[in-house]
């Protein structure tokens, strides 16, 4: 099925897919215990902070650095090329963040870049709650304009220790495309259990049919709610 949108608003479809369903926020249990509050919570769970507990917390690690990316003290980059046959980007791991975003066949490979960061190193306007501040950021920026088939694989998701597994996140995005800025809806959903601590995933089947006519960049900014 083909997604029609007014022209201003695809690249707003698009990114928010990129980014939510790449970066969506993820999720680890309650806790303070070193390696992620998801070990902290599983190893209470096992009755004993013991050998046991020891081992599920360093089961527990953040993802690894994508190949090829350029990490500072504020922030990790990498740039990558949209394929085709459709493929799957690496998510730059960054904070104890990171993952990958599967997407469906294009028209047109073109570049794209993805900049992950914990702090707003790119004067980004806060785009939730004004009393909150996002644990996670993630800009985009495509070289080129091509459009996302209707069939195919479309996934994936950011990963981390440091969220709640079962807790509520709110990703607030914007897009700009030909000069005009957007702010796409708000997506809610619940973190789920990964071998990371947790993950939000599975949005990447909005990219199917959807395009973007332009060089487009764009924000995601996660929020805990």
């Amino acid at each position: 099925m083909t997604i029609l949108v007014r022209p201003r608003l695809r690249v707003a479809l698009t990114i928010a897919a990129l980014l939510l369903a790449g970066c969506g926020v993820n999720t680890s249990v309650p806790g303070g215990a070193p390696g992620g509050q998801a070990a902290q919570s599983a190893a209470q769970q096992t009755g004993a902070f013991g050998s046991g507990a020891q081992s599920v917390i360093e089961a527990l690690k953040p993802p690894k650095k994508c190949k090829g990316q350029k990490t500072t003290s504020k922030d990790a980059t990498i740039k990558e090329t949209l394929e085709t046959k459709g493929g799957s980007l690496c998510i730059p791991a960054f904070g104890d963040y990171g993952g990958d975003i599967d997407y469906p066949a294009v028209t047109n490979a073109t570049s794209i870049t993805l900049e992950s960061s914990t702090t707003n190193v790119g004067g980004y306007p806060l785009l939730g709650p004004s009393s909150e501040t996002p644990i996670f950021y993630l800009s985009i920026a495509l070289g080129g304009s091509t459009t996302f088939g209707n069939k195919g694989g479309a996934g994936g998701g950011l990963e981390s220790p440091n969220i709640v597994v079962g807790d509520k996140y709110t990703i607030y995005g914007q897009g700009t495309c030909f000069g005009v800025t957007e702010n796409f809806s708000p997506y809610t959903t619940t973190a789920v259990s990964s071998k990371h601590g947790g993950e939000i995933g599975g949005l990447g089947t909005v990219l199917q049919g959807v395009s973007v006519p332009c060089a487009a960049t764009g924000i995601l900014e996660a929020y805990e709610d």
